[in-house]
Order: structure tokens, then sequence, then C-alpha cells
């Protein structure tokens, strides 16, 4: 897949295509080398999503466990549970299965992820569920990002989430920070350094 074709498709659909008819704006990534697939292999999903400013992406919640992984724009956020994610270029936030999120784009510019989950793996397994929120956006219960604070890079080993794996944004300026200090660990001799 070519970035710019990406993009240009992406911004296009901007054009056409608003939140109120679709829910979510997306260019999905499929494979054509896997036949009879809808994602970009037979068990994950990929596409890229779009949110313009002022946008809201409805509230849901599904049996998929999602990824999102921002490429463009700042200050955005998604919210997880109660729990507002700010979206900055490089962060890595993880949405765990069943749970309530949103998207909104309260700044000036466009906000750009990469989207990905196990939808094609639930579909095969006939485990998929989709339940609409009662509203546009889920109530903000928690301060912004309070899983960095309260988790951190280590959990502690108490039991503090209702969820196996919470919800978590991982800040690119934080992570790249930490593999820099890393690089001057020699590393396993196959992997390198891993965070």
């Amino acid at each position: 897949w070519k970035w710019h074709d990406i993009y240009n498709g992406l911004l296009e659909a901007g054009e056409l295509v608003s939140l109120e008819q679709s829910e979510r704006r997306t260019i999905r990534l499929v494979n054509p080398g896997v036949p009879g697939t809808t994602g970009a292999t037979n068990t994950v999903h990929t596409s890229v999503q779009l949110v313009k400013p002022g946008e809201i992406a409805k509230a849901h919640r599904h049996t998929l466990t999602a990824l999102r992984f921002v490429v463009q724009g700042g200050g955005a956020f998604t919210t997880v549970e109660g729990e507002r994610f700010t979206m900055y270029p490089g962060d890595l936030i993880l949405t765990p299965q069943w749970t309530w999120h949103d998207h909104y784009n309260g700044t000036g510019e466009n906000i750009i992820w990469v989207d990905g989950h196990d939808g094609p793996l639930l579909k095969a397994l006939e485990v998929m569920a989709v339940e609409p929120f009662s509203k546009k956006q889920q109530p903000v219960e928690a301060m912004p990002d309070f899983s960095l604070h309260q988790f951190g890079w280590a959990r502690p080993p108490e039991k503090l989430s209702e969820f196996p794996d919470p919800p978590f944004r991982y800040p690119w300026e934080t992570t790249y920070n930490s593999l820099e200090a890393l690089a001057s660990s020699p590393g396993d001799e196959c992997d390198g350094v891993l965070l």
C-alpha cells in the first residue's frame, strides 16, 4: 500500500463522507493475495482513519480488541471507558475488547491514525458483537491519561483494573527516549533491544 494513495483517498473521503453518514471514515487495507479476506490478513484488519476538526466518531463498544497508531495531527483524543487519551504522532493507544470508546477532534487540524483489530478472526469464530452507546460521547470519568500515572511502564502486582489488559496510551516521546537509553546496552544478540 502506498501512503500517497491512502492519504489522498482519505482526504477525498473526508470531503465526500461525513461521520453522520458512516460513523467512522477509514481506508481499509485489504490484501489481494489472501483470497476471500476483507482484512490485511485472515485474522487482522488494518485501516487508516480520519477525524476532521470538530468531529466526533460516536461511542460504541465491540468484541474486537483494537489499537490506534497516530500518524498525523495532535491534541485530539480518544476516550476509552471514561478515560481520555490525548493523541500525538507516534503514540500507540490500546482499546481492549468490550470497552466503550469514542474519538473527538477539538483541534484545528485533521487527526489520522492507523487502526488495527482482530475483527476477521472474531468473524471467523462467529463471536463478533457491536453495541452503540446511548449518546454520541461517553462521560469522562478520570483525569486525562490517568492510566499512564496509574500503571506507568511497570504495572504493580495488585490488580488495579477490571480489564486483564487495561486501556493504555504509550506516548511516542517516552517510548523513543526509553529505546534510546536502552540502545546503550548490548541487547539480545538476535532481537537487539525490545521495549
